[in-house]
């Protein structure tokens, strides 16, 4: 019996120093686990400051997009306003262009009525030389008829007079 208390007592030994390695070899993959959290936990808290940049930088992204579309947005304005004025100018170019024609062919007209004035070499003042005006036909003469049913006058009639 004693054979068996001492195989006994070696195998609860065993048991012992197993449970004893398994205990060990526990609070290693707890500590383990533990140091792995705490590693996440520093990760997350890097990890959320990252976030918090990216954040920060949309944003002024987002600010800086907006100042850039008011800018375009002024740029827009000033063009249009730039293309009215070139619109005006070249509307008043042309008037003017129109006005020095008008002005162009009235001086002609008039150097040729005042040339009328003007003696040539043999001392007679010369007959003007009149063009009509391009686009306006020249003056007809017109004959007039004396309607039916008026007063004709007669010779006699005058000498009474």
């Amino acid at each position: 019996m004693a054979g068996e208390v001492r195989n006994l007592a070696q195998r609860s030994s065993a048991s012992a120093r197993e449970i004893k390695e398994l205990i060990e070899s526990s609070i290693a993959f707890v500590e383990a686990g533990a140091s792995q959290a705490s590693d996440v936990a520093e990760n997350m808290a890097r990890m959320d400051d990252a976030v918090r940049q990216v954040t920060d930088m949309i944003e002024e992204i987002s600010v800086a997009a907006q100042e850039q579309s008011l800018g375009i947005s002024q740029v827009h304005q000033a063009v249009n306003q730039m293309d009215d004025v070139t619109q005006q100018n070249a509307a008043l170019v042309e008037e003017a262009s129109s006005a020095a024609r008008s002005l162009t062919e009235q001086a002609e007209a008039l150097n040729g009525l005042v040339a009328a004035f003007t003696p040539g070499a043999d001392g007679n003042v010369r007959k003007p030389d009149i063009k009509p005006h391009p686009g306006r036909s020249a003056a007809q003469p017109v004959t007039l008829t004396p309607l039916a049913g008026t007063y004709q006058s007669s010779e006699n009639n005058w000498t009474q007079f």
